[in-house]
């Protein structure tokens, strides 16, 4: 597809669109009183909390003029579609997302970067069937992004997710599956829009006895990328998990648990590893206001047994809502992350984060999120063909804010600005990227 045609293909979905949303909440805002009711040569419209009835009054005599004012537009007929996709046993949620992003640094380079305008197109469906204590849940995402002056980076990616949770009296049983056709980048350290399939699957059997709960399980991930050049990163990562959790209060809980992860990589067998992780830590919502976390353990690296990497990981958070409208989340996190980079399996990451939620008015709400990270490689590793080799640590710092406008319970637009940054030892590892988005979001 050209840029011409992919211009005008974005221009004619975001016009349909809007005229469509105009033409559904723009007369319903106009005449939201109820009970109207017209002089005698019009329709009387008499509108309840359960329906709507439309009495046609006699018609005008031959000698008479007919009354052509135009009568209130409503939209009783989607709400009532709307309630046709709720009942007890099934529960179904159409959505629709579309957004335009200017984005000063497409690529990510850590010079020259290109400033693109992205038209981004977000369908979903939610559908959830509940039976007693238990759900069965499925929904699919997709995300279709078209590039205005750099065509060639037109992507799409599309998510399929399952879920099953049954709750019986003393014993539970959970199980999820997710696959993913993605050229995102949150999943792994790298700047280029690579394309990559993903499939996470787990499992967990719970049983409660008194204020104890013993829980083990399964989780099966396997990440492959289409690129050629990137098949040594390919990699299936097996992983066993055991919980115990101890109700000290009704709002106060520990916990400890082990996992074991097998990470096999398709073809390089130099970067499998094993890791034993062990972590202890505290739940509670002591006060009315705030709650809070803390999770600290060790993770053991085992590097096709000559690389290690020892470790003590951690996690602190708290949430506090000082007003009704206020809420403010908080935390630190240390972790091993798998690395993509040269021939080193993995990083060790501390993560700081800050969000902020404010209900100015009923329809108007802002989000503010602050992110510092930090990622240090253990080991030296050759960053460009014919340089010398160096240990890598990486800055990254994150801020956005949004304003959300909510026209009615179904539709909702927002303007948001991000900024993010990378500072590397490396410099050709660093990058500077601002964007800006409109959106509007229908969800029945």
């Amino acid at each position: 597809m050209n840029t011409k045609e992919c211009v005008h293909r974005s221009f004619v979905a975001a016009a349909v669109a809007m005229f469509f949303l105009i033409s559904l909440f723009t007369p319903f805002l106009a005449y939201s009183d109820v009970g109207v009711v017209e002089d005698s040569t019009s329709t009387t419209v008499s509108t309840t909390s359960e329906q709507t009835t439309i009495v046609e009054e006699e018609a005008p005599a031959s000698d008479q003029v007919a009354d052509t004012t135009p009568q209130p537009y409503r939209t009783d007929w989607f709400d009532k579609l709307r309630g046709k996709l709720k009942s007890k046993h099934l529960q179904i949620t159409p959505r629709y997302r579309q957004e335009y992003i200017l984005d000063s640094n497409i690529l990510l380079e850590s010079t020259d970067g290109k400033t693109d305008s992205i038209f981004r197109e977000m369908p979903g469906i939610d559908i959830q069937i509940p039976f007693k204590n238990h759900s069965f849940a499925l929904s699919y995402d997709a995300a279709l992004q078209q590039f205005i002056k750099f065509s060639r980076e037109n992507n799409n990616n599309q998510y399929f997710n399952t879920a099953l949770d049954l709750n019986f009296k003393d014993i539970y049983i959970h199980a999820h599956e997710g696959f993913a056709h993605t050229y995102d980048r949150s999943g792994t350290t790298l700047t280029e829009i690579v394309p990559r399939n993903e499939n996470k699957a787990d499992a967990q059997v719970g049983y409660r006895w008194n204020r104890f709960t013993t829980e083990v399980g399964y989780e099966n991930f396997w990440r492959h990328f289409n690129a050629v050049s990137f098949h040594q990163y390919n990699y299936m990562a097996n992983k066993l998990t055991s919980f115990i959790y101890a109700d000290l209060t009704t709002k106060t809980q520990l916990y400890a648990n082990y996992n074991f992860t097998r990470y096999v990589y398709e073809n390089d067998g130099d970067r499998n590893s094993n890791q034993n992780a062990l972590n202890g830590g505290i739940r509670s919502k002591l006060l009315p206001k705030t709650s809070f976390y803390a999770q600290f353990g060790y993770s053991a690296m085992d590097v096709s047994h000559v690389r290690n990497g020892h470790d003590f990981v951690s996690g602190v958070g708290a949430s506090y809502t000082p007003f009704s409208k206020t809420a403010i989340d908080l935390g630190y996190q240390r972790s091993q992350e798998q690395a993509v980079f040269s021939d080193l399996p993995f990083f060790l990451q501390n993560f700081f984060f800050l969000r902020l939620t404010q209900q100015f008015t009923q329809k108007i709400s802002g989000v503010s999120n602050i992110a510092y990270t930090r990622q240090a490689y253990d080991q030296p590793a050759v960053a460009v063909p014919g340089t010398a080799a160096a240990t890598r640590n990486d800055e990254l710092f994150t801020y956005d804010i949004k304003l959300i406008y909510k026209f009615t319970d179904w539709f909702s637009a927002d303007i948001k600005y991000q900024f993010n940054r990378r500072s590397s030892n490396l410099s050709v590892f660093d990058y500077t990227d601002n964007l800006m988005a409109l959106g509007a979001e229908i969800k029945l």
